[in-house]
C-alpha cells in the first residue's frame, strides 16, 4: 500500500547526515550573499534554489531512508500528537493521499505561527519603525510529501467510520457515560484531543499495525466520498509494516493571507510540484477568538441516569 508523510522543509535538516547539514549551511550562506530584497530569507523558498532543494530531498531518500523513519518515530514519541501523548510510544503520522497529508502540516504550521503573527500585528507601528520593515502579509510554507510503501495494510484498524462504530470503540475503553446523547463522529475531536489520545493508546494495545481515521481538516462527507483517510502507524509494529521510501515525492508551496478579516477563513494559495505543476486556492478556518469561539474544540461532560452531571 502507498501512503504519504509530509514534513515542513525546514525540518528536513534533522534528517540529513553531517555532510548534508554542511551543504544546507552553504546554501544559506550563498543566499545571504545575494543582495536582493525580493528574495526570501530562507534559501529553499527561492526559485533559483529549486535544483538545490530537490538535491537535498533526493539525498534524504537515497542515504537516510532508515533514519527517516527512526527519527520521525522518536520525534513523535517525545512531542506527542493527536493520537499519542507526549513522552509515550512512537507513531508515524501519514495519510492515504498526499494532499491530506500536506494539509495536516500546513494547518499545524499556521496554528504555531498565528499567535506570534497576531502579537506582532498588534504592535505593527513599533515593529515597522523599529526594524525599518513592514509586517509580511502572507505566511509562506514549503512542504515535502514523501511516498512510502508499507506491508500488511489489511491489519489496519478503521476508526471513526460512523457514529455507531466510534460509539462502540469508545464504550470499549470506558466512555459509556459520555456517549448517551448528542454523540457523533466529532466526539473524537473533543476536549482538545484528549479523547483521541486515549483511542490511540487503546489501539497501541491491540494486535494491529496501526489505524486509519478521518482528518480533522476536511469535512467528513468529502473524505467519505473520496475515501480519504489519515494513517497512524505504530512504532512497535514497524517490522510488520516494513515502511520504505519509494523515491517519489511532491512539493507544496503554500501562501496564507494572514490579513483576512471575514469569518469564512483565510485565503490559501497552493502550488504543487510533482510530475506536473498544479495551482489551487481554498479557505483555511481561522483560530477562533477566546471571546467568541466556534466549536473547534468541543467539551463533553458525563451524563448520569438521574440527570445530574
Amino acid at each position: 500500500m502507498k501512503i504519504y508523510r509530509s514534513i515542513e522543509f525546514s525540518k528536513l535538516i534533522f534528517l540529513l547526515k553531517e555532510e548534508g547539514q554542511f551543504v544546507w549551511d552553504e546554501y544559506q550562506a550563498e543566499r545571504e550573499k545575494i543582495n536582493d530584497e525580493k528574495l526570501h530569507h530562507n534559501w529553499w523558498m527561492n526559485s533559483n534554489f529549486d535544483k538545490k532543494r530537490r538535491e537535498i530531498i533526493a539525498s534524504i531518500i537515497k542515504e537516510s531512508s532508515d533514519s527517516f523513519f527512526k527519527k520521525s518515530l522518536e520525534f513523535n514519541a517525545m512531542s506527542g500528537g493527536r493520537f499519542n501523548p507526549e513522552r509515550s510510544f512512537g507513531v508515524l503520522y501519514a495519510a492515504n493521499n498526499p494532499v491530506i497529508s500536506a494539509l495536516e502540516v500546513l494547518y499545524h504550521k499556521y496554528i504555531d505561527l498565528a499567535p506570534v503573527y497576531a502579537a506582532i500585528q498588534s504592535k505593527q507601528s513599533q515593529f515597522s519603525s523599529g526594524l525599518d520593515m513592514s509586517l509580511p502579509k502572507n505566511l509562506e510554507v514549503f512542504i515535502v510529501t514523501f511516498e512510502i510503501e508499507i506491508e500488511n495494510s489489511d491489519k489496519l484498524l478503521k476508526i471513526n467510520e460512523s457514529d455507531a462504530e466510534l460509539r462502540n470503540i469508545c464504550n470499549k475503553i470506558g466512555f459509556q457515560r459520555y456517549t448517551i446523547t448528542n454523540f457523533n463522529r466529532e466526539f473524537i475531536f473533543g476536549n482538545d484531543y484528549e479523547i483521541s489520545r486515549h483511542l490511540g493508546t487503546y489501539v497501541h494495545s491491540q494486535n494491529k499495525i496501526g489505524f486509519t481515521v478521518p482528518s480533522a481538516r476536511v469535512k467528513f462527507e468529502i473524505q467519505d466520498d473520496l475515501s480519504l483517510r489519515n494513517l497512524i502507524l505504530l512504532e512497535a509494529k514497524r517490522d510488520a509494516t516494513n515502511p520504505k521510501l519509494t523515491g517519489k515525492f511532491v512539493e507544496y508551496r503554500a501562501s496564507i493571507d494572514m490579513t483576512q478579516t471575514d469569518h469564512y477563513g483565510l485565503d490559501v494559495a497552493v502550488q504543487a510540484y510533482g510530475e506536473t505543476v498544479h495551482k489551487t486556492m481554498f479557505k483555511l478556518q481561522k483560530i477562533p477568538p477566546k471571546k467568541a469561539p466556534h466549536p473547534q474544540i468541543i467539551s463533553y461532560f458525563a451524563e448520569y441516569p438521574n440527570g445530574k452531571k
